[in-house]
């Protein structure tokens, strides 16, 4: 009788304690009430079944009863894994695929999960994205009212993508913490991944990848024929912003930079016999390099970054990159869905794992930004306003002040053309003017007030990365 008494006296205690706990506080603590339960069981269950079955038990029950359900569940196994392994419902794999091999449009930008967030990376000239004041930085929170935070970030930008032409309503969240939201054009924009040039004033080959494609390291390896040819021996190669992507691309721009046999990067799996390293074949290039990067540098980026610097093949400037050493496998389950788990993980050259660490540059140096004055500008008179076939002095003006803005006017001169009109009309539009093209005397304030509120870049970085080759 003691004995029932005193057990009556625990449990009574307990449910006292876990009612008080929840008079406290109106969302209940699942992880307390969990470990309660199981508390419990261990000792006054009389069962044979431990706690893995017992809950491996619990949620199967659950996932059977309907398929939203399974679904949920599959997703938060997978993240139970990693930040980087998700599950896809049918649906969601169904409009990743299109967004992968059709031709769905977006708002032209590129972006990067950052705890939990969408945050935007770069910003595509021509994109309905680059016409707003939407900025790197600033996060997607939802998507014509989904609520975006916290999804896997492909099953995020098959939210923001569509058939190309219609409209999508995202809301941003500003570097403020404000909120704003935006109505805009989805569009297919086809952006070639490598830009070079030679900046011929210091004789200097620069290379900027925003991303890996397939044929990136055809692309970049071209440029490094072109550089050659033209006797450049110092390259900058600008990584800033480029989250990756065709990781056999950075493995083949790397492998004939560095000298034959070289290790570029070293991947492990689960089963210590799969251990695979690459090594160079070697190239016939002998630049001195200096590679740009910045804190959305990551992934193939990295690989690249790492194979370079670890090889002295290269010096780094700017800012830490992402830390991103893992690779993803897609794997379609027999019940439906895709199930994404990472598989292998890479060590760089000197065998060190950047996952979440990232790599730090060999100078580090960040950017600022700067505020036009209305004196540092050079003004129209206001007294004129100017529309297509028009030829004036003053139009010149206008279309340095629509370049500073980066709309495409082409080489500024004194003739109001169709690129003139359109990059007017599209300014118009983007400060809910109406977009007529014609460049009213509204429209001209409008211009100069933007350039007075917006900061723009001063890149110290790149700058720094000249004054190396001076060295």
């Amino acid at each position: 009788m003691k004995k029932i008494i005193s057990l009556f006296l625990v449990i009574t205690v307990l449910a006292s304690v876990c009612c008080f706990a929840q008079e406290e506080s109106k969302d209940y603590d699942a992880e307390r009430a969990y470990d309660t339960a199981m508390a419990l069981i261990k000792l006054y269950g009389i069962t044979d079944r431990d706690e893995n079955a017992i809950l491996k038990r619990a949620v199967l029950v659950l996932m059977q009863e309907d398929r939203e359900k399974f679904n949920m569940l599959m997703d938060e196994i997978a993240k139970g894994v990693d930040e980087n392994c998700a599950y896809y419902s049918d649906e969601e794999w169904k409009t990743i695929s299109e967004d992968l091999y059709g031709q769905t449009g977006g708002i032209g930008i590129t972006v990067m999960s950052v705890s939990g967030y969408v945050e935007i990376v770069s910003i595509a000239e021509g994109g309905s994205a680059f016409y707003t004041d939407i900025e790197p930085g600033d996060r997607l929170v939802k998507a014509d009212g989904v609520d975006i935070t916290g999804m896997d970030l492909d099953v995020a930008i098959s939210h923001i993508r569509g058939e190309e032409g219609t409209p999508v309503t995202v809301t941003v969240m500003k570097k403020d913490g404000s909120l704003k939201d935006y109505k805009l054009i989805r569009k297919v924009i086809k952006l070639d991944t490598v830009y070079h040039k030679l900046l011929e004033e210091e004789k200097v080959g620069y290379i900027s990848i925003s991303s890996f494609s397939e044929r990136t390291g055809e692309e970049t390896i071209a440029a490094f024929d072109e550089f050659k040819a033209d006797g450049v021996k110092n390259i900058i190669i600008d990584l800033r912003n480029n989250g990756g992507g065709a990781m056999n691309a950075a493995l083949e721009i790397a492998s004939v930079v560095l000298d034959e046999g070289q290790t570029i990067i070293s991947l492990n799996s689960k089963h210590e016999d799969d251990k695979e390293t690459f090594l160079a074949e070697g190239g016939e290039y002998n630049f001195n390099i200096v590679i740009l990067t910045n804190g959305y540098t990551a992934s193939a980026s990295e690989i690249l970054t790492a194979a370079l610097t670890e090889n002295n093949k290269a010096v780094s400037v700017g800012e830490k990159t992402y830390g991103k050493a893992t690779v993803q496998q897609m794997y379609p389950l027999v019940e439906g869905g895709v199930f994404k788990i990472t598989v292998e993980q890479y060590k760089t050259p000197k065998g060190n794992f950047i996952h979440k660490q990232g790599i730090k540059p060999d100078y580090e140096v960040y950017n600022t930004t700067k505020r036009y004055e209305l004196s540092d500008l050079d003004q129209p008179s206001y007294l004129k306003k100017f529309r297509e076939g028009d030829k004036d002095e003053e139009i010149k003006k206008i279309e340095v002040l629509l370049d500073m803005l980066n709309y495409d006017v082409g080489e500024p001169d004194e003739v109001f053309d169709e690129k003139t009109r359109r990059a007017v009309a599209m300014f118009q539009e983007s400060a809910d003017l109406f977009p007529y093209g014609v460049c009213d005397l509204t429209t001209q304030a409008k211009i100069v007030d933007k350039i007075l509120n917006s900061d723009f870049l001063n890149d110290e970085q790149f700058d720094y990365a000249l004054t190396l080759f001076k060295q």
